[in-house]
Parts: C-alpha cells; structure tokens; sequence
C-alpha cells in the first residue's frame, strides 16, 4: 500500500504543483498541506453527492458541508448538508428523504442581484429625479428629456431583471431530477 501510494505521488505531485496554472485563490487539491492534511481522514469522509439533473445532464452539486435551501412536503429547510447516503440526506441533524423534497433554492453568492437591482432601481427614479428638478430649477421647459428617460429606463428595467434573477428555484419533478451518487 505504501509502495503503490508513493508511487501516485510521484507522479501526481509534480504534476498539480508545478504543471497547471492556477489562478490566485484556487486551491490546489495535491499539494503538501493537503497530503499532510487530508490524506489521513480520507478513508473516514463519506463519498456521496446530491445531484440535480435535467434531461440527464447535471445541473448543481451539493456535497457534504455546502449550504443548501430547500422545501419539503413540511416546509422550508435551511442549513449545511451533515451527511449524504443513498436515499436520503441530513440537514442541520434532521434527516429528509428524496422523494420528500420538492423545490431547491438557490442561494446566489457571486452577484448580489438582490440589492444590486434595487440600487439599479433606485439609481433609475433617482436619475430621473434629479433631471425633472434641474429642468425646473434652471427654468427650462418641464418635461422628461429623452436621453434621460431612455437612461432611466433602461436602469430600472436592469433591476428589476436582476431582482427577477435572485430567485432560483430548481422544482423537482418532470423538468428536474434528484439522485444521490455514491463513489
């Protein structure tokens, strides 16, 4: 066994450290702290996956310790996945079966859509805001310039898009599927 471990080191461990770029902030899966690290409890984590699929391609992955936001035939359910088996998982130590499960939100981390488009919104009425009182202020006609509204609009209608986008929702059923694959 140590023979055959040395072996996939010696040959993986150059490979992952100096072959590939990474960019800054990936985390490199074979470097030494990770073989100092991880290798040891290896043998102990549970090799299971929860999977989304539509039309039998894989659309998310949950594994063991994300964080997942799903509803159930008894309501919401929000935590970190503890555990992972064939027909069912365990959130927050409440085990949920599969075929319990009905949507699954999505929480999405890189964009704030949420309050980027209320700021969208906001920075639109406030733009137009702005323009109506200038226009009064420095006697012009009143009235709504055109390059104005078109801004305005335009800065709202990307709000209200990206408001549209924070809400994610896989259902499961004829269009998404859910299954746990174990390795």
């Amino acid at each position: 066994m140590k023979i055959i471990l040395f072996i996939t080191l010696s040959v993986l461990l150059p490979v992952c450290i100096f072959g590939q770029h990474h960019p800054p902030g990936v985390y490199r899966p074979f470097t030494p702290y990770y073989i100092k690290t991880m290798l040891p409890t290896s043998k102990h984590q549970n090799p299971c996956c929860l999977v989304i699929k539509r039309h039998g391609k894989t659309i998310r992955t949950y594994f063991e310790n994300n964080e997942i936001i799903l509803f159930t035939k008894r309501g919401w359910r929000t935590g970190t996945i503890d555990f992972i088996d064939d027909g069912s998982i365990t959130i927050n130590n409440e085990k949920i079966p599969l075929n319990e499960i009905q949507i699954i939100k999505i929480n999405r981390k890189a964009i704030h859509y949420k309050n980027d488009g209320k700021w969208l919104i906001i920075g639109g009425a406030g733009f137009l805001a702005i323009d109506v009182f200038n226009r009064l202020t420095h006697h012009r006609p009143p009235g709504i310039a055109e390059s104005t509204a078109i801004l305005s609009a335009s800065f709202i209608i990307s709000g209200i898009i990206l408001k549209l986008l924070s809400k994610k929702e896989y259902k499961i059923g004829h269009r998404f599927g859910l299954k746990t694959m174990c390795f």
